[in-house]
């Protein structure tokens, strides 16, 4: 799979992912289209969980956030609301999870990647900001994530 990431001075760059299904990691873009768009599955000490962690009784947590998925047995999901996740927010028009400390093992297991229709999705998202072009600054606080996410296109950029 392979997706052109257009720099700023209008160069376009081919990136190879790899084989389908296969992921290069990346650091987030903090967009919260994964959040938006998908619903983790959690297990009943996911549940528990979250709810001692928001210091809800289990009952009215599970009231408020949570339903039998029916699909699978003894598998739950959060309602799914607008705009995704009831635990998303935003924060100066960056996504941030409120539960991040004991959110799911899905959550946690989630590896961000240009692999993933979610990150693409996210990159053009804010790259909408200025003239569809994003620059690293817009999408990344730090430094270091400046750094590894240069770093982990670097392999899988160029003509093959």
């Amino acid at each position: 799979m392979h997706i052109t990431l257009k720099t700023c001075d209008g160069q376009q760059r081919e990136y190879y992912s790899g084989q389908v299904g296969e992921f290069r990691p990346i650091p987030c873009f903090r967009c919260g289209v994964c959040c938006i768009k998908r619903q983790p599955e959690l297990n009943g000490r996911e549940v528990e969980a979250i709810a001692r962690g928001l210091g809800m009784a289990l009952d009215l947590f599970s009231k408020a956030y949570i339903e039998e998925d029916p699909n699978s047995p003894d598998t739950y999901v959060f309602f799914n609301r607008e705009p995704g996740c009831p635990f998303l927010a935003f924060q100066q028009n960056l996504a941030t999870c409120t539960i991040y400390e004991f959110r799911p093992a899905a959550c946690r297991n989630w590896m961000p990647s240009l692999s993933r229709p979610e990150c693409r999705e996210g990159l053009s998202w804010r790259g909408g900001l200025v003239e569809d072009v994003a620059t690293l600054s817009q999408l990344f606080s730090t430094r270091e994530d400046v750094e590894l996410f240069c770093r982990s296109i670097q392999d899988g950029v160029g003509p093959r």
